[in-house]
């Protein structure tokens, strides 16, 4: 009998255990949904559409690699027109 008294005990303590953890993790999923609400609405605020994000970043690394290399050709032109100077 003390063998399964045992058994019942770990058991308990392990049930004890598993309540903590989803005590915990319950907590961490609420704060998770309060954060993605607070970006939401940033995003709303701001005009962009939180559902299409991915759309948007590609848009705008598209822009920004064009600004670069728009940027970098303007360096280039500007360093040849001045080379006659040096």
């Amino acid at each position: 009998m003390t063998d399964i008294h045992t058994q019942l005990q770990k058991a308990l303590k392990k049930k004890k255990e598993l309540d903590s953890e989803l005590q915990r993790l319950q907590g961490k999923l609420e704060i998770a949904k309060q954060n993605l609400k607070q970006v939401e609405n940033e995003c709303e605020e701001l005009g962009v559409d939180p559902n299409n994000l991915d759309e948007i970043i590609a848009e705008l690394t598209e822009e920004y690699e064009i600004s670069v290399s728009e940027f970098i050709s303007a360096i280039d032109e500007l360093d040849t027109k001045l080379t006659q100077y040096r």
